[in-house]
């Protein structure tokens, strides 16, 4: 159901968390990759969970080097947050 699959994304989500605190950095990048497109496909999407993912999967792209990346994320992350907030 729609609710299970709420809940399995948030888990999903706390398990990228752990694996990048844990070292296991490319795996949670990849995990929070999954989490953020199965968030971005939701027919009901929360934005504010999604900017949370993508400003978590921007940190992570930071540390790796992968600046260019992260900056072009939290580039997006602006833009939807002027939106949230209005």
């Amino acid at each position: 159901t729609a609710h299970d699959q709420r809940r399995l994304t948030y888990a999903s989500f706390e398990l990228g968390k752990a694996q990048v605190l844990s070292g296991e950095v490319y795996e949670g990048l990849a995990t929070l990759e999954r989490v953020l497109d199965t968030a971005a496909e939701a027919d009901s999407k929360d934005f504010e969970f999604i900017v949370s993912i993508e400003r978590r999967i921007a940190a992570i792209l930071h540390t790796l080097g992968r600046s260019d990346e992260a900056i072009e994320i939290e580039r997006r992350i602006k833009s939807v947050s002027e939106i949230i907030e209005d």
